[in-house]
């Protein structure tokens, strides 16, 4: 890519990275680690094959583990350009081959899911390379809604593996509402 040339990183569409999908469970490397946490850098992607919601596990702290999803599946407007430094790191020769992936936090009191947009994952697809990039701009919340309420106490919980009877009117909808971030937010 040439100098100061912004690369968009977009989530491709599920039909086009299916077939490359059919792999067991990938290993994605994260160089510079996680913000505030650089020694997490190994990680395992699941379920098999990764289509828009799972776990990142480390390799490398067995006891971290993240939720992650693709904001296209969270029904998020979300654009991420990537600076020259973002785009060699990642060893990026083409912006379909850049992953977008949130890191999504779990509420217990209030009940809520909140994904962060501002410091998505990069992740260089092919390769299995990643980044944790910070965005400039205030459109992109830290702590965006995703679902709250007893539809997200039911999501902690089944994550959580907490048993009881949950109603099935609190049972989280098949794609989660989302809001758009606003300005300032």
């Amino acid at each position: 890519m040439e100098n100061n040339v912004l690369a968009t990183a977009a989530t491709p569409q599920p039909a086009s990275r299916a077939a490359e999908e059919l792999a067991p469970p990938c290993e994605i490397t994260l160089p510079q680690g996680l913000i505030g946490c650089p020694t997490w850098q190994r990680f395992q992607l699941l379920p098999a094959p990764f289509m828009a919601c799972g776990e990142l596990r480390s390799l490398d702290d067995p006891g971290i583990s993240l939720i992650v999803a693709d904001p296209t599946w969270l029904r998020l407007a979300y654009h991420v350009e990537l600076d020259e430094d973002d785009v060699e790191a990642l060893h990026l020769a083409r912006a379909e081959d850049a992953r977008v992936l949130c890191i999504l936090t779990l509420h217990r009191d209030p009940p809520a899911i909140t994904a962060n947009l501002a410091g998505p994952l990069i992740i260089n697809w092919p390769e299995r390379l990643g980044r944790q990039v910070i965005l400039d701009h205030q459109a992109y919340p830290l702590r965006a809604p995703v679902i709250a309420g007893e539809a997200a106490r039911a999501l902690c919980d089944a994550l959580a593996g907490v048993d009881h009877a949950t109603p099935a009117s609190a049972a989280p909808p098949s794609t989660p509402p989302a809001h758009q971030p606003r300005k300032g937010a």
